[in-house]
């Protein structure tokens, strides 16, 4: 049964997510019928290439919707009956589902983070599915934002910043971005400087309603707030606003 998941580790959703997805569009669609047996968790986690803990995650949440059901010793099965409660149970997860993605993508975040190996915790904060704007594969938050009276708390678990997380965190401090892609700015008073990772034109707010030259030639580059920068891959612009 495995071999019908198809898990993606390039998806934006979390592993945990997909199975469950995937499992209650078959289970609502009638691919999968009531009484069928599901793989054991290991089967699963040996087929799809994702921890025991990613499935075991997968299928508590299932069987939370009244989805499957676990019978001690024999395994794991499609519910006799899902009821309409079961049902609304079911359609409620994947709304949160999908407002745990919504939450990331209004902070920037649209793309799973960079991260060049697999990240396996030893722990991990509480989160309620509000406060947590990415997960790790087995669906524990990695990185989740609280809002309190004394401030906002953050909590990241990998072991860098990656450039999107960053400026999603400074979206929520209102610390002031200058452009939404990856490059090196300096910025001091009326001077900004800016480092090219990749040929542009590049999008640079620069905060104010007012001509702005380049602080080297003097050579009028555009106005404000918001300036189209020609500049290429490697090349550094000092601007003056």
């Amino acid at each position: 049964m495995h071999s019908e998941l198809f898990l993606s580790p390039h998806s934006s959703k979390p592993m945990y997510a997909q199975i469950v997805e995937q499992v209650v569009a078959k289970v609502m669609g009638g691919q999968w019928r009531a009484g069928q047996a599901l793989p054991s968790i290991r089967e699963l986690a040996a087929g799809s290439k994702v921890s025991v803990i990613t499935v075991k995650r997968a299928y508590l949440e299932l069987e939370r919707a009244g989805v499957i059901v676990t019978r001690q010793g024999k395994g794991s099965f499609v519910a006799e009956e899902l009821d309409a409660t079961r049902s609304l149970a079911a359609g409620a997860f994947q709304a949160q589902l999908q407002g745990l993605m919504e939450a990331g993508r209004k902070l920037g975040l649209d793309r799973p983070l960079p991260f060049e190996a697999a990240v396996r915790p030893l722990f991990a904060v509480e989160a309620a599915p509000g406060e947590t704007l990415a997960t790790y594969d087995d669906g524990s938050p990695a990185v989740a934002l609280r809002r309190g009276e004394a401030g906002t708390d953050v909590f990241i678990g990998p072991p860098r910043l990656a450039p999107d997380l960053l400026r999603a965190l400074a979206r929520v401090a209102g610390v002031h971005l200058f452009t939404d892609v990856d490059c090196a700015v300096w910025a001091a008073d009326d001077i900004v400087s800016i480092h090219a990772l990749a040929d542009g034109p590049l999008a640079v707010r620069t905060g104010r309603d007012s001509r702005v030259v380049d602080a080297l030639t003097g050579a009028e580059v555009g106005k404000g707030p918001v300036l189209r920068l020609e500049i290429g891959k490697g090349e550094t612009r000092v601007l003056r606003r």
